[in-house]
């Protein structure tokens, strides 16, 4: 099973709430959810946030729109990504980001099959905005077991690029140049502008902000 785990939390330091900001008539987390579910490659998909009652609001956005959702340390996020895989019973985790509203379908399936055909431990997408991260569940089970530097416990994929592993960056897609997550209210402003001012597939549209 390849599961795509969505790791969201309402507590970001530099724009609060992020997740569940609207773009283009729906929050950036559904957009994500999306583009999971539009994946040919994967076969489950679960939103990871945290025990803390500021998360509520993501349990109660996805309990009413059919998301299903796990919940582990708000801190801990590799903890709680091994614990989401196991209780799911994934082979393969495809770890997505809800403040990566542009990824879609293609860019995820594209980077999983990179992954499955080269037989990688880690392969990360490195496109700013189009973040896709795809290891095996015994991979994680090891990253959870020997990761014990508090920045390889909350930033998940971190320990994967220490030399223990053999990992590899991607570029898809290729033509798109610049910062496209969204961290702060002015990144938020020049995502919205450009998912409501054209469509995902108009790369230069894209390249022009």
């Amino acid at each position: 099973m390849i599961l795509a785990i969505i790791q969201a939390r309402m507590t970001s330091q530099r724009l609060p709430g992020k997740v569940l900001k609207e773009i283009a008539g729906k929050p950036m987390l559904q957009h994500v959810v999306d583009a999971a579910m539009a994946a040919e490659t994967i076969d489950g998909v679960v939103v990871a946030t945290s025990t803390m009652g500021s998360d509520l609001p993501i349990l109660e956005y996805c309990y009413h729109n059919d998301i299903e959702t796990y919940t582990g340390p708000l801190d801990d996020v590799l903890e709680r990504f091994y614990r989401t895989a196991k209780f799911y019973g994934a082979s393969y985790i495809v770890r997505l980001t809800g403040d990566c509203p542009l990824v879609t379908g293609d860019v995820i399936d594209r980077v999983v099959k990179l992954h499955l055909a080269a037989d990688f431990d880690y392969t990360k997408n490195a496109v700013d905005g189009y973040d896709v991260e795809v290891f095996s569940y015994d991979n994680l089970t090891k990253a959870a077991k020997l990761a014990t530097k508090p920045e390889d416990r909350e930033h998940v994929c971190l320990f994967f690029q220490n030399g223990t592993f053999d990992w590899v960056d991607c570029f898809i897609p290729d033509d798109i140049v610049g910062k496209y997550s969204v961290d702060t209210e002015e990144d938020f402003e020049k995502i919205r502008g450009v998912m409501e001012g054209c469509s995902q597939n108009q790369r230069g549209c894209l390249n022009a902000h």
